[in-house]
Formats: C-alpha cells, sequence, structure tokens
C-alpha cells in the first residue's frame, strides 16, 4: 500500500527531470512495481531515474513492467535501476535488453544490478546484444554476480 500511494504521488508531478526513490528491502510484490510502472509513465520530462528496489519480489512481471515504461521515457539519459534480489530470470532481462536499452540510444549513463537473480545465459546474451546501440554511453556499470 505504501508503495501505491507513493507512486500515484509523484506520478502526478508531471514536470519531474530528476528522480529518484529508494524503496530497497520493503516487501514489494509485482503489483507494487505494476502500479509504479504506471505512475512513472506520465513523467515523459524524466532525463535522471534512479530506481533502488533490490531485495523486493517483484518477479518477472514487476521487471517487465518497469521496463516497459522506462523504455518510453524518451528524454532519459541516466538511468540506475537496482533490481537485485528480486527473482528475475531471463525473461525479466529480455525486457530489459529490447525494452529499455533498445528503446533509448541517447543514454549516457547506465547503471544496471541484476544480482542475486535467476538469470542465465539467454538473459545474458539479450542484454549484450543491445550495447552496440547505446553510442551516447559515457559511463556503464552492469553487476550480475550470483546468478545461474
Amino acid at each position: 500500500e505504501g508503495c501505491i500511494a507513493l507512486a500515484e504521488a509523484f506520478g502526478n508531478l508531471r514536470q519531474l527531470q530528476d528522480l529518484a526513490v529508494d524503496l530497497a528491502s520493503n516487501s514489494i510484490q509485482k503489483q507494487g512495481c505494476i502500479v509504479l510502472a504506471d505512475k512513472l509513465s506520465n513523467l515523459n520530462l524524466l532525463m535522471f531515474l534512479r530506481l533502488r528496489l533490490n531485495q523486493n519480489t517483484m518477479e518477472q512481471d514487476g521487471c517487465i513492467a518497469l521496463a516497459e515504461t522506462i523504455g518510453s521515457l524518451q528524454r532519459l539519459e541516466l538511468l540506475s535501476f537496482d533490481i537485485f534480489q528480486n527473482l528475475v530470470e531471463d525473461e525479466g532481462c529480455e525486457a530489459i535488453a529490447e525494452r529499455i536499452l533498445g528503446n533509448l540510444p541517447q543514454m549516457r549513463s547506465l547503471t544496471v544490478d541484476l544480482a542475486h537473480n535467476m538469470v542465465g545465459d539467454k538473459g545474458c546474451l539479450a542484454i549484450a546484444k543491445r550495447f552496440a546501440g547505446l553510442q551516447q554511453l559515457e559511463s556503464l556499470t552492469l553487476a550480475l554476480f550470483l546468478n545461474r
């Protein structure tokens, strides 16, 4: 309920260009992430987004919903997407690759923390294939330790 209330509150701040949200270790499940994604989609002016959602239980559906929304934020130049220990599998990585990395070629700084999930070769390959399209990228941090 708290995650949903916060998402609804900042989802109405349509002039935001910089947003940092730390909801780590809060038992946020996929439904909370889906609502968060829905409200983030209202923030079309965002250029800088830092989402810290580690140690929750978003699973595939939550990760996919967030990836779809983040990938639609066409002005985004800096993204820090911290989702370690969230039961994310290859399908979640593929969504990040296709919907975020594939849709935001203007990205200058990217941090994706997928450590301690259930990511295998298929997810890693999907992400690796998309790096070539990020020609503006100046800074990259990718964490994939403690996966399959």
